[in-house]
């Protein structure tokens, strides 16, 4: 094989890997919030309320549900991001 093809090849996986992050991460994001949603409304039996800048006593809860939420996000997209990247370079064909 030549080097270019070699380095042609590379690239694809590159592109393949890096796309493939891309479709998932609203994906993994949808369903952290949906999962959340859904104990958030059986535990509590109503729907969230937005906390930012609202100081309000008694929404203990909806805090504790936007910092989980967050760190959903953060955690899932990067277990997305580690996990393509472990597949991908490990023998994954576009």
């Amino acid at each position: 094989m030549s080097l270019g093809l070699l380095a042609y090849l590379n690239y694809v996986d590159r592109l393949y890997w890096q796309s493939t992050f891309v479709v998932l991460t609203p994906l993994v994001v949808f369903w952290v919030y949906a999962f959340a949603k859904n104990i958030f409304v059986q535990r509590l039996g109503r729907s969230p309320e937005n906390v930012a800048f609202n100081f309000q006593s008694g929404l203990i809860w909806d805090r504790v549900f936007a910092y989980v939420v967050t760190l959903g996000f953060f955690f899932g997209t990067s277990f997305v991001y580690l996990g393509v990247g472990a597949i991908c370079f490990g023998g994954c064909e576009p």
